[in-house]
Formats: structure tokens, sequence, C-alpha cells
């Protein structure tokens, strides 16, 4: 019979394209195979979609300057920029480090840091959550997303423990039977792929321990009310320049580009002040206690004193023994 040209180029067409299941994969193709059951051939359609942001050669100095004034640690803002390089480059891949940035001032550049970045993964690969909905534990803000910003982070008493928990299961699970708030439960495990980035204003936001490895925490240096109307003029400056001078675009080349084969996922972040500050206030402040009279020259040390008796000042302060002779040994 006569058929028209047209009708075989839509049948042909159709069979083509024809997949099995639909998936949100970063990283791979709009089309791609994956292992079934016994030994048979999954063909998916990807939905996931990279940002619309174009990589532009430029100089991204008015970036790394305003990073500079509020990471001035070199070792922990190079760790940083390969972390955000790491997930642009590779956004497929876990990688379960967290970042927690602090600051006790208004106005610090916090927001202009979560701008770009949601430019540079893209505005709907992205879930910016306050800490009631990330405690809540709906899937809906996780789930088919690169980035969950989570804002305020602070809890009382031994709730703080529950946001490190949630953080540290949210950002390593590979696979996740998600709870839906506005949907059902998943029928199958859905792939994680999300990152967490954190802010707060409190440095006791939430319990850290020495084992603790997942979690940077930086204060940021210019965390100062003398500089509140210098921070504002940068991150005025700053977002001009990305609005109005390709800076987004400038900023994905310089991640793009960045060479980052010695930045290993899985290793420890740096360790920093804020980090230790943190640890003693929430899970070690019986020792803070202890730290804060040697420093003193209170009871029950005297500055004559040279020869101190880890055991014997654990029981005094109520301390496990081995816990506050490693805490000695370390401050």
């Amino acid at each position: 019979r006569m058929v028209p040209a047209g009708e075989i180029w839509h049948f042909e067409l159709s069979k083509r394209n024809s997949v099995d299941v639909v998936r949100w994969h970063p990283g791979k193709p709009l089309f791609y195979e994956e292992p079934g059951d016994n030994g048979t051939t999954v063909r998916c359609i990807n939905t996931y979609r990279p940002t619309t942001r174009i990589p532009m050669a430029g100089d991204p100095e008015p970036f790394i300057t305003f990073m500079k004034a509020r990471i001035k640690e070199d070792k922990v803002r190079e760790w940083v920029f390969d972390r955000i390089a790491f997930l642009v480059q590779y956004p497929g891949k876990r990688c379960p480090a967290i970042m927690l940035f602090v600051s006790d001032d208004g106005g610090t550049g916090k927001s202009v840091i979560d701008l770009i970045l949601v430019e540079l993964l893209g505005r709907h690969n992205i879930s910016n959550i306050d800490l009631e909905t990330f405690s809540a534990g709906w899937s809906d803000f996780f789930k088919n997303k690169l980035l969950v910003t989570v804002e305020e982070v602070s809890k009382k008493g031994s709730q703080k423990a529950d946001i490190n928990s949630a953080l540290k299961r949210w950002s390593s699970t590979k696979w996740s039977t998600n709870n839906m708030k506005y949907g059902k439960i998943s029928t199958e495990p859905d792939e994680m792929f999300c990152n967490f980035y954190c802010n707060t204003n409190s440095d006791t936001a939430m319990t850290i321990r020495d084992g603790d490895r997942r979690v940077l925490i930086y204060k940021f240096d210019n965390d100062k009310e003398e500089l509140r109307q210098q921070n504002s003029d940068e991150g005025l400056a700053l977002y001009n320049w990305c609005e109005e001078e390709n800076g987004y675009e400038i900023i994905l080349n310089f991640f793009k580009t960045r060479d980052i084969s010695k930045f290993k996922p899985f290793d420890w972040p740096p360790q920093t002040k804020a980090r230790q500050e943190m640890i003693l206030k929430t899970s070690s402040f019986k020792f803070k206690k202890l730290y804060e009279a040697w420093q003193d020259n209170h009871w029950p040390f005297h500055p004559s004193i040279k020869v101190y008796c880890p055991y014997h000042l654990a029981d005094l302060y109520g301390i496990d023994r081995e816990e506050c002779l490693t805490q000695m040994q370390k401050y």
C-alpha cells in the first residue's frame, strides 16, 4: 500500500525515542541505558537540565577578592573552591562534605554567595529551605536537586544533635525511598544527588564531635559590625558585576576549568578554629569549663603549676577520663 513519507518518519522516530523508564541523573546524556533484571537492558530518558549559563573566559578577580575578604585562610578558601568546582564538573558524583558558614552580624555576603551558586548549577536544581522544613524530613526538597541550602541552622538542646545526624544521613545516602509531602511515597528508591550548604548566626548551631568528619565550619573573617557598610558595598559591587558584566558566566568558567585532580571528595575538610569552638561549646561543654579555668588560672589551676593530672581533673569535672586526656593533649 502507499504510505506517506511523514508517517514512516514519525513511526521510526517514535521507535528510536521509546524508553522504559524516566530518570533524573546529572552527568548522563538525554538517552542512556542501564542494567535491568536477569541480564536485560533498560532504556532511560534523562530529565536533568543543567544551568542555562554558558561558561565565558574572563578574569574572575571580583569574585575571588570577595571570597578572600570572607575566608582569609588560604587552605580553607582553596578547599571551598575545589568543593564547588567538583560539584560543577561532576554533578552526578557524590561528595558528603557539608559547608557551614557562621556569621553573627548581618550582611556578610552569604546571600550573594547563595545567588551565585544558584546560577552556576541552575535554578531548577536548587532547593532553598529553612530549618523547620529540613527537620520535617519531606523528600520534595531533596529529590532531583543538586544543592540544598539550609538557612539559619540553630536549635536547642538535643535537637542540635538531630540536625547533624540528618545532614550526615542525607549527604551520604545513595538511594532513598522518598516520603513526599505533596505526593505519594515512592514505590522504589530514588538515586540521591543532593549536596548541602548551610548558614547560621550561632556558634552553637548543632552538636559537633571530634569524630564528625563531614562538616566544614568557618566563621567569616568580615563578620564585624564596623565592616557592615563595607560588606554591603562589596556585595552590591559583586552582584552588579555578575548581572551586568557576565560575572556568572566568568565564575562558571573559573570552576569548570579549575584543576581539581588532587581534590579527594571523601577526605576530611580542613579543621578550623570555628569547628573546634563549636565542639567545645556543644559536645565538650564540661571540658570547656576545665579549659576556661586553665586559661584564666582559676581553681584547680595556678600559674605555678606545670604538671597536670588528667584523670584527677576528669573526676573533678565529671568527664570521661580518656576523653579528658585526649582533649588536654589536643588543646
